[in-house]
């Protein structure tokens, strides 16, 4: 079924037309499609206003219904899309396009109701507390979730056994370690390199005979437990390490092999000034 082919016939009859009674504004190309959305949430990828007046059309809740669930069908990879009917459907309370407009047709009648019988003194104090209600819900909502993580995070710590206990304090040491070692800088990294070498060699100095041979043993059982990719990266890194010495000797001699012809070109400058005076 050519569901964008329904979609769009559906837009094209609602804008030659003149709607009565109870519409619902509609987003022709989502809302969330646009970077400048004008909802709050992620912004989308496409340039322009969402809210102009081309992208807008007048539709019965049935039909607008029926609209978003022809998006969810024609991009169905797209969640916010799947949300935005969710939240039409009432949570999934409603399952057709029928109940949805008598809902809206009959919550219309009974809001209309109601405002025509409030005063002008009843109205602005209403529009007041619903400015107010939705400003304080906001906090109200932020200190709420706080609690509850703050609460959960309690019992969580308070209900740990001892291996966790340790594994978490392991899991930090560990994490310490690793930022510690990112953030060393190069020269950092080579004296801590000489001074492990250093202290190695001086340890190896004093083992004994039966020392040496158990050392070199585990050395031979380490790199008999190897495995090819094991041994393809160690040999991946040395290759990288070697480079990168070349790389310095080779710049190191380039430096001073140009320090030397610029000493001669000066010498050579000078004497040929000297022998002109």
């Amino acid at each position: 079924m050519n569901y964008q082919k329904i979609y769009d016939d559906l837009i094209q009859r609602a804008r030659i037309r003149e709607i009565t009674g109870v519409n619902e504004r509609h987003h022709i190309i989502p809302d969330h499609f646009f970077i400048n959305r004008s909802r709050k949430g992620r912004p989308g990828w496409l340039i322009g206003d969402p809210n102009d007046k081309n992208n807008i059309v007048c539709l019965t809740p049935e039909e607008h219904y029926v609209a978003h669930q022809l998006l969810v069908k024609i991009y169905p990879g797209v969640k916010s899309l799947i949300f935005a009917l969710v939240h039409l459907s009432g949570k999934g309370k409603i399952h057709n396009n029928k109940m949805y407009g008598w809902i809206r047709r009959r919550s219309g009648q009974i809001m209309s109701e109601l405002k025509r019988n409030m005063t002008a003194e009843e109205k602005a104090i209403a529009n007041e507390r619903r400015r107010c209600t939705r400003a304080q819900w906001g906090i109200e909502k932020q200190e709420l979730v706080s609690s509850k993580i703050s609460e959960a995070s309690k019992n969580h710590y308070k209900n740990r056994t001892p291996e966790q206990i340790e594994t978490n304090r392991q899991n930090r040491s560990n994490a310490a370690k690793l930022a510690h070692r990112r953030d060393r800088t190069t020269e950092e990294k080579e004296l801590l390199s000489n001074k492990l070498s250093n202290s190695i060699r001086k340890a190896r100095a004093n083992y004994t005979e039966e020392q040496n041979i158990q050392l070199v043993e585990r050395q031979k059982a380490t790199k008999a437990a190897r495995t090819p990719e094991q041994k393809a990266l160690t040999n991946l890194k040395r290759a990288e390490t070697f480079a990168k010495k070349l790389k310095e000797e080779i710049e190191e001699t380039n430096r001073q092999r140009n320090e030397t012809h610029a000493k001669r070109r000066t010498q050579l400058m000078r004497s040929t000034v000297s022998e002109k005076e």
